[in-house]
C-alpha cells in the first residue's frame, strides 16, 4: 500500500521520488517535495500508528539528517465509535 500512496504522491508537479527518478536512495526518505519555497524530505506511511517500539528513535534519527524533514501518515485507520 506504501508503494501505491507513493505513485499517486508523484502526481503533484511539486514532488520527486530520488529512488524512481535517480536510482538514489536515501535513508529514511521517500519523497522529496517543494512547498512554500523550501525543499521538503518526506517520509511516507501508510497509517499513523505505524512506527512502535524501537522504530521511532531510528525514524527520528533519519529524519534529522534532513532540514525541513517531514513523517507523513497518508491515512487514518482508526476503527469507528459503534
Amino acid at each position: 500500500m506504501g508503494y501505491k500512496l507513493g505513485n499517486i504522491a508523484q502526481i503533484s508537479n511539486k514532488t520527486f521520488s530520488p529512488e524512481k527518478e535517480l536510482n538514489i536512495k536515501l535513508k529514511g526518505i521517500d519523497l522529496i517535495i517543494y512547498h512554500e519555497q523550501k525543499i521538503k524530505y518526506v517520509q511516507l506511511k501508510t497509517k499513523k500508528d505505524t512506527l512502535t517500539g524501537s522504530q521511532s528513535s531510528r525514524t527520528i534519527n533519519e529524519l534529522k539528517i534532513h532540514p525541513y524533514s517531514i513523517f507523513a501518515a497518508a491515512l487514518n485507520m482508526g476503527i469507528l465509535g459503534l
